[in-house]
């Protein structure tokens, strides 16, 4: 009697789809309360993330893995939704920042200027300057777009590893050795 394995996949697909919606829904609960520069409040879509993907792997656990899940089954859950939210988010930031309101960069701009300012107000006009020209080019939306996804890739592999370290369950009977 040969068994299949489980798709981890097929079973991540929808996670990501609806960890990325939430993303986009949380994105534009704070635009619509002009709180997108809240760093706060940027902390509550980690938990969201991390809650989407406990699920998952929680789901995929019951439903795939008749109550077990390996540590590579669990991280790979994990991996996988984060990757597809991440391309989907990416897609909604260049969109959001290129077509909805461009505007928004030009006020992120500001307020990092006066950050700057604040944290060294002596600072020279000339590297005042030179640190705005890196900033401007770097708050383009295709930038922002490539530095979110590779941030919540990174962020979420890291989430993802511990997430499979505590619910990984393994079956340990004698039936699956052989």
């Amino acid at each position: 009697m040969e068994t299949t394995k489980p798709s981890v996949f097929k079973s991540a697909m929808p996670f990501g789809l609806i960890l990325a919606a939430a993303s986009i829904v949380f994105s534009l609960l704070l635009y619509a309360f002009d709180a997108m520069t809240n760093q706060g409040l940027a902390y509550l879509g980690y938990i969201i993330m991390i809650v989407v993907i406990a699920l998952a792997v929680k789901s995929f656990r019951e439903k795939q893995g008749n109550g077990f899940v390996s540590f590579g089954q669990a991280f790979q859950t994990g991996l996988f939704i984060v990757i597809i939210s991440s391309v989907i988010s990416a897609i909604y930031t260049y969109l959001f920042f290129a077509f909805f309101d461009p505007e928004m960069i030009t006020k992120m701009i500001e307020m990092a200027e006066e950050k700057m300012l604040e944290r060294n107000p002596d600072m020279p006009q000339e590297q005042l300057d030179m640190a705005m020209k890196w900033t401007k080019k770097f708050m383009s939306p295709a930038w922002m777009a490539i530095w979110g996804t590779i941030w919540n890739i990174v962020l979420g592999t890291i989430l993802s590893l511990i997430i499979a370290a505590i619910m990984k369950k393994e079956d340990k009977s004698f039936n699956t050795i052989m």
